[in-house]
């Protein structure tokens, strides 16, 4: 069974092995990264999820959870800015 999955990054959506949770195809592919390559864009998309889409531990103290934020946005602008550069 495959499960679409959306990354909080962007519009694209991928299509996921419901078992494994590994890449099986792309759904859709926003507007920014519809030419970026598809294993750069794959990558940088599961290693923001994997670091930066964990829950914080509930006694995180308020610090933590800003620099968990920032560090979340910058890795959204970077990814966001894939889009913006040509790929050969």
């Amino acid at each position: 069974m495959n499960k679409e999955w959306q990354p909080d990054t962007c519009d694209c959506r991928i299509v996921l092995d419901d078992s494994n949770y590994t890449f099986v195809s792309w759904n859709r592919r926003c507007a920014l990264h519809k030419t970026v390559d598809d294993q750069a864009l794959l990558d940088a998309v599961m290693a923001h999820n994997r670091t930066y889409s964990s829950k914080l531990s509930d006694t995180a103290t308020e610090a933590e959870i800003l620099k968990n934020q920032t560090e979340k946005k910058t890795e959204q602008e970077r990814i966001l800015a894939l889009g913006t550069t040509e790929t050969k």
